[in-house]
């Protein structure tokens, strides 16, 4: 390739020139030129012309946000969207056939989430190429095989609905392997095409960057055969996005992936949407400062082109731009209304199939709900594209931080490397309300951690622990029978509770549910009972209550927010043999709150239910009660702050007055305050909320009935840990 390059002949020169029919329609294109220095006037395109995109990575830039958002708003008519790598590789990502993959599926992601943020009209991308061109040995271009894919396809046959004059216009970020590919199937599409690419550079003669070396072949083609406009030497001046004023966007799911994206290596995306300069002319021509008309000279001794100034050159090097435009023009875009429909769409769960998984069947683990992190999932740390060289990344769901591995004897996958406190959220439809067995096919090298899943906010299996199954790859099923489910669409909640070996969960493949059976009618408590129920997640509390079937719901607790007994009441119904629903209102000094609940009761020896009001939830978890201990009486308070190591046994007079079963008011005698209160289930457990020495401190500990003695634990807001031994006089 070099020595045809560098022949000089004049036979071998002609096989590197533009045929004169096509130098004379470029020559014409480009009248506006012939001075040595030009200015946007003299681009071959507009916001008018059809437009196709063409690039590698989707996860160091901002550019396809950018387009898409022009395409949703009806500033541009964008015809499709085309992945190539051209075969690159370096060392940190040494498999060219996964760096393909890992773009062609973050592209596609990538409109999944603008449009369920709001968008329309948007292509659904297609393959490029993945390898690049090998020239021929006789160095004539024409004589190079084509690699034939569906991008290469599109824009021929784009090119053949254009026009001269309203040509389609290629907005290019990587090799033009696929664009080269597109002309040797069809050498008539010259006239009809223009390249606007991140090329050249960094001096206005050279062609030499990254996406000009990726595929020097396909290169030399574009660059000899096409009306181009390079962005090189104006890399800098690209639009400046600054990741900490994202927020500022509308609030998506696309936005948030904005947030998340990263490609460690090379620290991008940065501050700029480096491969913009190109997209950005077609809404703000004005862009370009100074362009200067050029064609290929021949070859350097690297292998790279260079370029020579020519005022009928088919190239238009632009060698200065105004990055304020760049940077008003795309944030202007990427804030519009218009390209959400008028309404943009905060993250919501929308199944991964389109439709909620039926139960009884089969739920694939990795097909969560789309969403996004602290919607659909949570995951601990953000999967990047850097990682698969150090450990298992695959290619699948590659914007979603949650971690797969391949199952090998099949071709799915199975969500791994999950650590406890980590979710995944599925929308499900249960056809039959009943009593279900669970099967969940799973793996781990070594003892594994546990988990547990949840229908409407309960817990409905209780904690379930994966066995050590010999390797990754070695699968095993778990059962868990009667899981009980209520009949109708919910959401479905995959929990990790605890590490195994190196703090890792397990493996979860799959899970199936078969039904077993109707739950018994009687499941529910149908007289009235007093339950014991701890809640956790906002203002957690303890309470004791007392419900009949389709009744009232009242009782007492202790809340963590606040010092002393509250009181809650409400109207509690059943809905089927085992759901309940309550609407509840609290008064705990503290202000009101106007709860609903919602949950099940499994045949009278348990309760699980969740409780919402607007960004406040808790979930409970109860048990019925029938004798609480009764600790009304005076009693004699020591208190121990540990961490000054200050004791005393004078300052701290309790009594202890019953305000309902098992909940008491904690009284000073000297002052005759009520200090806290405390709740003491049937287990003799007691929960108390109290202050001392002017700090509030949630403690915990046991009644002693033989001894009467009590010994709380627990630590302050100020982090001390306090003990305090009460006795009864």
């Amino acid at each position: 390739m070099v020595s045809k390059l560098n022949a000089g002949e004049v036979g071998e020169r002609r096989r590197w020139t533009l045929p004169l029919r096509a130098a004379i329609s470029l020559a014409s294109m480009f009248l506006s030129v012939i001075p040595t220095l030009v200015s946007a006037s003299s681009l071959p395109y507009d916001s008018t012309s059809p437009v196709i995109y063409d690039n590698d990575d989707a996860d160091d830039m901002y550019t396809d946000e950018y387009l898409l958002s022009l395409t949703s708003a009806g500033n541009i008519t964008l015809k499709g969207m085309i992945t190539t790598s051209g075969g690159w590789s370096q060392p940190l990502f040494p498999d060219p056939v996964f760096n393909f993959q890992w773009d062609l599926s973050g592209r596609t992601e990538i409109v999944g989430k603008a449009l369920r943020s709001g968008m329309s009209n948007l292509p659904t991308p297609v393959a490029g190429s993945s390898v690049a061109l090998v020239p021929p040995g006789s160095g004539v271009i024409e004589d190079t095989v084509p690699i034939d894919t569906p991008g290469a396809h599109l824009i021929v046959t784009e090119a053949h609905n254009a026009t001269a004059n309203q040509p389609v216009v290629v907005i290019m970020g990587g090799p033009p392997t696929t664009l080269a590919s597109a002309y040797l199937m069809d050498n008539s599409i010259t006239n009809t095409v223009v390249l606007s690419w991140l090329s050249g550079g960094p001096g206005e003669n050279d062609v030499q960057n990254f996406n000009d070396t990726a595929d020097l072949w396909a290169t030399t083609i574009v660059d000899q055969r096409f009306r181009v406009v390079l962005f090189g030497p104006v890399f800098a001046q690209a639009a400046l996005v600054d990741k900490s004023l994202l927020t500022n966007l509308p609030n998506t799911e696309l936005r948030r992936w904005m947030i998340d994206k990263n490609l460690p290596h090379v620290n991008l995306p940065g501050g700029q949407d480096h491969d913009g300069p190109p997209a950005i002319t077609l809404m703000r021509p004005d862009y370009i400062l100074t362009a200067k008309p050029k064609s290929v000279g021949g070859i350097n001794g690297n292998g790279t082109l260079y370029l020579q100034d020519d005022p009928n050159g088919n190239i238009l090097m632009v060698t200065a731009a105004d990055q304020s435009i760049a940077t008003a023009e795309w944030w202007r875009a990427l804030s519009n209304s218009a390209a959400y429909g008028g309404s943009p769409l905060p993250p919501t769960l929308t199944p991964f199939t389109g439709s909620a998984v039926v139960l009884p069947g089969r739920l694939e683990a990795e097909q969560f709900d789309y969403g996004g992190p602290g919607v659909s999932y949570s995951n601990l740390t953000i999967k990047t594209e850097d990682e698969y060289t150090n450990r298992y990344v695959t290619t699948f769901r590659v914007t979603d931080s949650v971690d797969f591995d391949a199952v090998t004897n099949t071709s799915g996958y199975a969500v791994a490397v999950a650590q406890p406190g980590e979710w995944l959220e599925y929308t499900v439809n249960v056809a039959t309300g009943g009593l279900y067995a669970l099967d969940v096919r799973l793996s781990s090298q070594g003892a594994g951690g546990t988990f547990h899943v949840e229908f409407a906010g309960a817990d409905e299996t209780g904690p379930l622990t994966v066995p050590d199954t010999g390797g990754w790859q070695n699968w095993q099923t778990l059962t868990k029978s009667n899981v009980t489910l209520s009949a109708g669409q919910q959401v479905m909640r995959l929990v990790m509770d605890s590490g195994g070996i190196s703090n890792l969960v397990g493996d979860i493949d799959y899970l199936d549910f078969s039904f077993v059976g109707e739950v018994s009618s009687n499941s529910v408590a149908a007289s009235t009972n007093v339950w014991e129920v701890t809640t956790s997640g906002a203002n957690a509390a303890t309470l004791c209550l007392s419900f009949n079937e389709d009744s009232t719901v009242s009782g007492y607790g202790i809340r963590a927010d606040c010092a002393g007994v509250f009181s809650f009441s409400g109207t509690w119904q059943s809905t089927g043999a085992r759901g309940i629903l309550a609407s509840m209102n609290e008064d705990s000094g503290c202000g009101e709150l106007s709860l609903s609940l919602s949950g099940t009761v499994k045949m009278g020896r348990s309760l699980k239910a969740r409780v919402t009001d607007g960004s406040i939830t808790r979930t409970w978890s109860g048990v019925p009660v029938s004798v609480f201990p009764d600790l009304s009486g005076q009693w004699l308070g020591e208190v121990q702050d540990k961490k000054l190591g200050v004791m005393t046994t004078t300052d701290y007079d309790f009594i202890a007055r019953i305000a309902s079963p098992g909940v008491f008011d904690i009284i000073d005698l000297t002052t005759d305050n009520v200090v806290g209160s405390a709740v003491v289930t049937s287990r003799n457990q007691v929960r108390a909320h109290v202050v001392v020495g002017g700090r509030d401190s949630s403690l915990t500990g046991k009644f002693n009935p033989r001894k009467g003695m009590v010994v709380l634990k627990g630590v302050d807001v100020a982090r001390h840990k306090t003990t305090i031994q009460m006795t009864l006089q």
